[in-house]
């Protein structure tokens, strides 16, 4: 006697699920490049710093390190881009020590040392519990705290700064919504139909209040342009749009002088404004 067969329904339910759970990796594949080759260290180039280890809310544990900058200054929480970790970004936070602010540079889950896989609700967590660190752990007050994102980092910064409006914020190579970028290179697809992971900078960045810097190349290859600019002219006032040239990955090394002509009266103005607050 033949056993009692699934119902069509039960069988549309389970392909709904497979085709989710399909949609949601290769979603997450295309976002996040985790790279856990730690290529360099910060005494490698002659950084003072401490490395750290933290725990999220989901018990995952967060490598990160603090570059000490100068006595008294505030620190900049840096959250770095998709393909990348704290390591590779010694370079741009060696620039920002030596204008004499602290950095702090922790790897998402799944990147670097860091524990777990990356999805949007788990990068939040992670950048929660590194404000927590500075905040509750080495009592840095908030208006000393100022939030630097680049790439996808700029999402997570631009959450983060919704929730507890930073003395400043940079975005560097600001994307509007994964939604938009999967439009762009999926045109033919109803790509954001599958989206889990949104990460909505746009629909953000009208609610922060932090003064704003955006950074953008028109050679940027992965987050176009215009994109860039649209955050920009969303976002209230005091902000600044500052153009860059070379591509996503190179902007720094090709317009280092640049970055050094904007942020350098960007933080002393940002971080006068906060000493200012009453």
């Amino acid at each position: 006697m033949n056993g009692p067969t699934a119902s069509p329904l039960v069988y549309a339910v389970l392909i709904a699920v497979l085709v989710s759970a399909g949609a949601t990796k290769l979603q997450r594949a295309f976002l996040y490049h985790p790279d856990r080759t730690i290529a360099a260290a910060p005494k490698d180039l002659g950084l003072s710093h401490r490395s750290v280890w933290f725990s999220t809310v989901d018990r995952v544990r967060i490598h990160a390190w603090l570059i000490e900058g100068e006595e008294g200054k505030p620190i900049i929480l840096f959250f770095h881009d998709k393909g990348t970790n704290i390591s590779k970004r010694l370079a741009k936070a060696g620039e920002l020590s030596r204008m004499g602010y602290s950095v702090f540079l922790f790897d998402y889950r799944g990147f670097g040392l860091s524990q777990g896989n990356p999805y949007e609700r788990g990068t939040y967590r992670d950048a929660e519990a590194a404000y927590f660190h500075l905040h509750h752990t080495w009592e840095y007050d908030p208006s000393r705290i100022l939030f630097y994102g680049e790439g996808l980092g700029c999402g997570v910064a631009t959450e983060m700064a919704l929730r507890h409006g930073p003395s400043a914020l940079i975005l560097e190579g600001p994307f509007t919504s994964v939604a938009d970028l999967a439009s762009r290179r999926f045109p033919r697809l109803p790509a954001a139909s599958f989206l889990v992971d949104r990460y909505a900078n746009l629909r953000k960045i009208r609610h922060i209040r932090s003064p704003l810097l955006v950074l953008h190349s028109r050679e940027d290859e992965d987050v176009p342009f215009e994109m860039g600019r649209r955050i920009f002219e969303a976002a209230p006032e005091p902000k600044r749009f500052v153009e860059l040239t070379g591509t996503h990955e190179m902007a720094f090394r090709a317009s280092q002088e640049t970055y050094r002509r904007a942020l350098g009266p960007f933080l002393s103005m940002s971080s006068a404004r906060a000493l200012n607050r009453p």
